[in-house]
Parts: structure tokens; C-alpha cells; sequence
């Protein structure tokens, strides 16, 4: 996603701004700070399209899901709905797991580990190492 939003970017950024996809990224919930590391950027691009780059990679981020099949991940997603929904705690009340389908965008089912009150908050462990 992110890889094909600065692609978008780079051949027409008024567009982009327009298109459903970069609404939901820029939905996300904003890093505190950006991180210290940005991936290269294989290309020439104006500054004030590498500036929102820098941002919706700090979104994606905070909002990165580790996708992992028997402990041990293969690869990262942003999950926007998820990232709106649930909390991180190291004592979750419910587990992500992931449905792999060929062909398919990987899919995140998420259930409770015990009884959860109405009013008692979702949380999970999102791990996000690697990214």
C-alpha cells in the first residue's frame, strides 16, 4: 500500500490526494514523531511530496501489524479498521491470527481470549518489529 501511494504520488500528487486509498492512510493515527529511519526513495521527487511521503510512512508505523504464521512473521500490514479498533497491551484480552488465501490480500480475525465487559476496551499484542 504504501509502496503504491508513492508511486501515485510521484505521477500526479493533486490526484492522489483525491483517492480513497490515501484518505484512509492519512486516517491513520499520526506518529508522535517520525522515525528514524525512512526507506530509500528509488526516485527523484519533489520536497513537498517526500514531506508527505515521510508522514504516511510514520503513519503506517504506528499502525503496522506484524503478519505472522507459528511465530514467525512473514511480512507487515496496515489493517485500518484494526488500527482504529484495538489497543496494544502486553496482557490482550484477544488475539490477531491471520487468514491466508492464494490470490487473496491476507486477512486479520481477531477473538477474544476471555469474556470482555461492554465497556472494557479491545487489546491485542501487536508485534512490529522488522519494519
Amino acid at each position: 500500500m504504501l509502496s503504491h501511494l508513492a508511486a501515485q504520488l510521484s505521477m500526479n500528487p493533486d490526484a492522489t490526494a483525491q483517492s480513497d486509498l490515501y484518505k484512509t492512510a492519512m486516517d491513520l493515527l499520526p506518529a508522535s514523531t517520525l522515525p528514524t529511519k525512512t526507506p530509500p526513495i528509488a526516485f527523484n521527487i519533489a520536497a513537498s511530496i517526500l514531506a508527505t511521503l515521510k508522514d504516511l510512512f510514520a503513519r503506517f508505523g504506528n499502525n503496522n501489524f506484524a503478519i505472522h504464521s507459528h511465530f514467525s512473521t512473514v511480512g507487515h500490514g496496515v489493517f485500518p479498521l484494526a488500527s482504529r479498533l484495538f489497543n496494544h497491551s502486553c496482557l490482550p484480552n484477544a488475539v490477531a491470527t491471520y487468514k491466508f488465501v492464494a490470490g487473496m490480500p491476507v486477512q486479520m480475525r481477531v477473538s477474544a481470549l476471555r469474556n470482555i465487559a461492554p465497556d472494557e476496551e479491545v487489546s491485542v499484542v501487536r508485534l512490529t518489529k522488522g519494519i
